[in-house]
């Protein structure tokens, strides 16, 4: 036995054997754990990444409210993300308070000082 803990003689053996049952253990073990690994990894970072931009975007909206708050304006207009890369026009008559998303299928209405705090702290919460 070598210091590997195989015997030196096997992995020698028929100089094509012993290397085609190396590759094919190594083909099958990256194909039915390493890949699948991977693709998981790959799905929750993209998740992840999608909801900072999300939170991201969630910031910008908010600093263009309150520009607008503070110029007295009485309506709002955006750009809302309904899914799947569709957008829509909307306007926002009041622009005080409105709702967040915070998981689990719950929004919370919230004043635009604090829908910042909660897109910051998820943001910050996703970095880490």
């Amino acid at each position: 036995m070598g210091a590997s803990g195989f015997d030196e003689g096997q992995i020698g053996q028929g100089h094509e054997d012993g290397k085609h049952v190396d590759v094919v253990q190594y083909r099958r073990f990256y194909h039915e754990r390493l890949k699948p690994d991977l693709d998981d990894a790959n799905a929750q970072r993209a998740s992840i990444d999608e909801e900072w931009k999300s939170c991201e975007d969630l910031v910008k909206n908010l600093k263009v409210m309150q520009a607008g708050k503070d110029r007295k304006a009485t309506i709002t207009r955006t750009l809302m993300h309904l899914g799947a890369d569709v957008y829509a026009h909307a306007e926002v008559a009041n622009p005080e308070t409105i709702y967040v998303f915070v998981g689990l299928g719950f929004y919370v209405q919230c004043s635009l000082e604090e829908a910042e705090q909660i897109a910051s702290s998820r943001m910050s919460h996703l970095e880490a």
